[in-house]
């Protein structure tokens, strides 16, 4: 159990420094569609219990960390799995208008509550119990888009919860 606890406390240190840094990430022409398929092929052990549905539209490149945003999928989908423990549906699309690349994931897992949703994208912030969770994923997803030049919303829909991301289109 110590180890655990040290390995535990070591990744939530990295986690933390990698986050105050603000590291300049390089932005490269990416295809958001092949990173949401890569993200679901790397957690397919995990989607045993869940459905997943998609819908893929043809949407233009964005400038974009493959690794980083990879990271926010695995973060939200993570989060849609663990909301879910009995199985459920994920639906996962994407589209584009007015210049934006835009990302949806919703699940019918057991949502947020109305006074917690404010505070998800904030540091240190969970409602998982001891041990299961550190209260980062979502906040570190929120800087990575923001390094991005987009954005990140979470709703609970009444039967589960919303992400939303919106990414600018590439020019190129």
């Amino acid at each position: 159990m110590i180890e655990t606890n040290i390995e535990k406390a070591s990744f939530i240190s990295k986690e933390l420094l990698r986050f105050s840094r603000n590291d300049k990430i390089k932005l490269i022409n990416v295809n958001i569609n092949h990173i949401i398929k890569n993200t679901l092929a790397l957690i397919e052990h995990k989607l045993q219990s869940v459905k997943i549905h998609q819908e893929l539209q043809d949407v233009p490149y964005v400038l974009g960390d493959p690794i980083k945003l990879e990271q926010v999928f695995i973060n939200v989908l993570n989060n849609s799995i663990d909301a879910m423990p009995n199985g459920g549906k994920i639906s996962i699309s994407s589209s584009h208008k007015y210049g934006l690349v835009r990302i949806e994931m919703s699940d019918d897992g057991v949502g947020i509550a109305d006074e917690h949703i404010q505070k998800v994208l904030d540091p240190f912030f969970t409602t998982k119990e001891v041990g299961k969770g550190t209260g980062l994923g979502l906040s570190i997803c929120y800087e990575i888009i923001k390094q991005h030049s987009g954005n990140i919303e979470i709703s609970d829909t009444g039967s589960g919860t919303k992400v939303i991301v919106q990414l600018p289109a590439s020019n190129e």
